[in-house]
This record gives C-alpha cells, sequence and structure tokens, in this order.
C-alpha cells in the first residue's frame, strides 16, 4: 500500500453507539484517521463527536462503501442468554451479510471482531497457552462462543474465493475509559466459585493498537488472539480493585458445591417466575466452565506478524477507571446520515 493510498483510507466502524465501537471511533478520531461509524435505525449515540459527526445506519452503508475502506465490524449479540436463533442471525448472518457487501464495493479490507469465547472456556489438560489453531471446545450451552466460531468459520471459507483480506480479532475482556467497580457492601459481596480462573483481560487502547497495526500490514490475515501479557487469576485481580477502590471486598468464595446450590435457587426463581424458557440448554455447564477456566492465551503470533506489544499495563488500566463512571447524560440525538 502506497503512502497516498494509505492516507486516504477510511474505517467504517459498525456498533459505533457500543463501548468498543464507540471506543474504536474516539480513538482513531485521535490519531487522525476518517472515521464513519454505523449504527442501528432508532440507536441513540452516547456523547462522542465522531460518531456524532460521521454516521450512517445500516441500511445507508453499502451505497457508501468504498474499495479504499478498511470495514470493521465489532456489533453482535453478548451475553449467555437469548435463544441460538437469535445469536445465529445476530452473531453469524449479520458478518456475513455485511461480508458480501464489502466484497461487492470491492472492499480490500474486512475486519471482524471475535472473542476468544469461540475455543470455548471448558479447561485443558496441559497449562500452555492456547494458540489461534487451538481446539475449540464448546460446552451446547456457550451460545456466544460456538456463535463467533461458526461466524470465523463461514468467513473465512467466503474470503477463499475472494480478493480481500479477512482479518479475525479474538479479543478477551476489554475494559477501559470506564468505572469496573460497584457499590459493595459487607453482604453484598458477590460470590466466586474458582479464585484461580484466569481473567483474560486488555485495555481498549491495546486492542485499538492491535486493529491499527493489523488494518495497517497488508500481509495481515487470518486469526489473532489480543490478550494483555497479564492475564491474572481472579483472587488478584480482585486485589488490584481493593487496593485501588474499585471494590471494598473479595467476593464470597462458594466453590463448586455452593455453586451447585446457588445455580438450582436460582433456577428455581427462574421457574417462579416464568423466566426459565430464556436459557438455553446447557446452561448452567455453561455458566459452570466460564466460573472455572484456567485458561491463557498466546499473543506470539500477533506480536511476530504485526510487532504489537500492549503499551498500558493493568495496574495503569485500573487505575484510570476511577471517576469514569459512563451515565446517560448528555446523549446525542439520532444521526442518520453524514
Amino acid at each position: 500500500m502506497s503512502e497516498r493510498q494509505f492516507m486516504k483510507r477510511r474505517w467504517i466502524i459498525t456498533g459505533a453507539n457500543g463501548y468498543l465501537g464507540g471506543e474504536l471511533c474516539k480513538g482513531l478520531d485521535l490519531r487522525g484517521e476518517n472515521v464513519l461509524g454505523v449504527i442501528r435505525s432508532g440507536r441513540q449515540l452516547i456523547d462522542q463527536k465522531v460518531t456524532g459527526k460521521s454516521c450512517y445506519t445500516y441500511e445507508k452503508l453499502a451505497a457508501t462503501l468504498l474499495p479504499s475502506d478498511i470495514l470493521v465490524h465489532c456489533a453482535g449479540k453478548t451475553g449467555s442468554e437469548g435463544t441460538w436463533e437469535e445469536f445465529l442471525r445476530i452473531n453469524v448472518e449479520w458478518p456475513l451479510q455485511l461480508f458480501d457487501q464489502a466484497v461487492e464495493k470491492g472492499v480490500t479490507c474486512f475486519i471482524y471482531v471475535s472473542s476468544v469465547a469461540a475455543l470455548g472456556y471448558r479447561n485443558r489438560t496441559d497449562d500452555n497457552p492456547l494458540k489461534e489453531d487451538a481446539e475449540p471446545r464448546l460446552a451446547p450451552g456457550e451460545l456466544y462462543g460456538r456463535s463467533k466460531l461458526l461466524a470465523e468459520q463461514a468467513l473465512q471459507n467466503r474470503a477463499k474465493e475472494e480478493k480481500i483480506r479477512l482479518v479475525i480479532l479474538r479479543p478477551g475482556l476489554i475494559y477501559g475509559h470506564r468505572w469496573l467497580g460497584k457499590k459493595q457492601t459487607w453482604l453484598r459481596r458477590g460470590v466466586l466459585v474458582d479464585p484461580y480462573l484466569r481473567v483474560p483481560l486488555v485495555h481498549v487502547d491495546n486492542f485499538l493498537d492491535a486493529l491499527y497495526l493489523a488494518a495497517s500490514k497488508t500481509e495481515a490475515a487470518g486469526i489473532y488472539f489480543v490478550v494483555d501479557d497479564e492475564q491474572p487469576p481472579l483472587w488478584e485481580l480482585n486485589r488490584k480493585k481493593i487496593v485501588l477502590g474499585l471494590m471494598r471486598f473479595q467476593p464470597w468464595r462458594i466453590g463448586v458445591s455452593g455453586f451447585l446450590v446457588l445455580n438450582a435457587v436460582r433456577m428455581f426463581v427462574r421457574v417462579i417466575r416464568g423466566q426459565f424458557r430464556a436459557l438455553p440448554n446447557g446452561y448452567s455447564m455453561a455458566q459452570f466452565y466460564f466460573q472455572t477456566r484456567r485458561l491463557l492465551y498466546s499473543t506470539e503470533k500477533l506480536s511476530t506478524c504485526v510487532g504489537w506489544q500492549p503499551s498500558i499495563k493493568l495496574k495503569d488500566g485500573l487505575a484510570e477507571c476511577i471517576g469514569q463512571e459512563i451515565t446517560t447524560q448528555n446523549y446525542l440525538p439520532l444521526v442518520k446520515n453524514a
């Protein structure tokens, strides 16, 4: 890519009204990039200058795509509740539709923001950090991770037949620039099943660096984990949060037996409230794997290919969250067209 072509590129960011999409829009704008945010009709925008100035709805997106654009799809359905049909429609069919639009318009780079959840949260027999080609181990109730993996596979199959560069980024838990704490009391301390479960954090600015480098390196393609070097056990992360004032107490440790009892109580309450049908099959087992995961992720591939190194350390990233509580004030009106 020549310097002239490099300067003309434009970033198309889906989910611009969400946390990650909004942060990417603002971060790229601060770097002097040309950014276009994309949102669904009827959605509001949290106070952010970029998407307030240049924002399209998905219905208008196809008409504005250019070959020099970098289309970054980070919108989707998260969480652990809902039907498989919802996850399939939003997390699989939707990115495939956007990919087809990008191909039709001659876009040369499509970046799909997936998740480490695509490999599942079930522990492996060894402690070696997982690499991108590790075998997925997904429980039936891990619908989010399953939908992300299916989208990855479908996009890779389509990219083989098209002249488009596909980059798939698998971030861990993205944090930064927002409040991480909760109002904790001695009684309402929360619970944890396994204090040694690993938390694969990645600061949003570190993720932005990875995105920027992966897009700029024309040889970068395929799947990359994006996780900070520090992937602390939960007890250590909570201790850091207590020191910084983001938490007051370590959560109650209930262990596996306590998890089973608590889960049974929650299921009973859901049945009483008529909410049980909203849970997918295998939900309880998926939650157990999530609460007891001790997985580490290797970023050697990303570092080797594009030279990425996380610049913001965990302590500094947590410290900046103090006092950064997000409110619903200062909303901008919906901007349908640029």
